[in-house]
């Protein structure tokens, strides 16, 4: 059964909300990043187009403290309960398309993104999944924004399976591990071919960064186990002492 009552979607987005608040609390989060690009730091003066994949979204939005970060959410049903999620850490939402497509949003974004960090997922509302559409770029040329690519890792995570992609949910006390590159400006005025270069140009960035942040949680999960051995081995061997002793 589908909620229709705006209502009823935004409390229940709310209590959603909550529980990730809670959830998020008993993570060990690790955040790196280049040029001092973070939707978690609002002490620099620059604004940034943070490019986050859509199954990483909740990830994004609780893995940190917002102080002047908008999302771009759906205008359909869905965007509203995303909305109310969201706005549980601070995050503002514009709703609708950063594409040529979406007018409005698109003049809304523009003014937004002059006081404001924005935080777009190129590959939703309906994937395909992990493929960049053109909108951020568009977004990044008219504003003069830099795109900061970025990639999200968990060490334990649910996969909630969508229509077209997952949503990663990290277990309780697991370990997230969150990159962002550095920033990618985009000129204005570019032709159809140039602005195709630079989606492709943010989409390998992301990629490349994906690889690494899986890296560094494998590599965690490895010396935890490394960590456990020894321990057990040393565990034994003064066990085996003790009854020769």
């Amino acid at each position: 059964m589908r909620l229709k009552s705006p209502w009823i979607i935004k409390t229940a987005g709310r209590l959603c909300g909550l529980s990730f608040r809670i959830l998020f609390k008993t993570l060990k989060k690790e955040v790196r990043t280049q040029a001092g690009a973070s939707p978690y730091d609002a002490s620099g003066s620059q604004r940034y187009l943070y490019s986050i994949w859509h199954d990483s979204a909740v990830l994004a939005a609780f893995g940190g403290h917002h102080t002047r970060t908008v999302a771009l959410t759906s205008r359909h049903r869905d965007g509203t309960f995303v909305e109310a999620v969201v706005g549980s850490v601070g995050v503002g939402a514009v709703r609708g398309s950063s594409g040529r497509s979406g007018t409005a949003a698109a003049r809304q974004l523009l003014n937004v993104a002059k006081t404001h960090d924005i935080v777009i997922t190129p590959d939703g509302p309906r994937g395909p999944r992990r493929t960049m559409s053109k909108g951020i770029v568009y977004l990044a040329s008219k504003t003069g924004n830099g795109v900061v690519p970025t990639a999200f890792a968990c060490a334990n995570a649910w996969e909630i399976q969508g229509s077209w992609t997952t949503q990663s949910i990290p277990k309780p006390f697991s370990r997230v591990v969150f990159l962002a590159g550095a920033p990618i400006f985009v000129p204005s005025e570019l032709n159809s071919e140039q602005v195709e270069s630079f989606r492709l140009q943010v989409e390998a960035a992301m990629a490349e960064l994906q690889i690494q942040a899986d890296a560094q949680v494998a590599a965690g999960l490895l010396a935890n186990v490394a960590l456990r051995e020894s321990t057990t081995g040393a565990r034994v061997a003064t066990a085996s002492v003790r009854k020769c002793a």
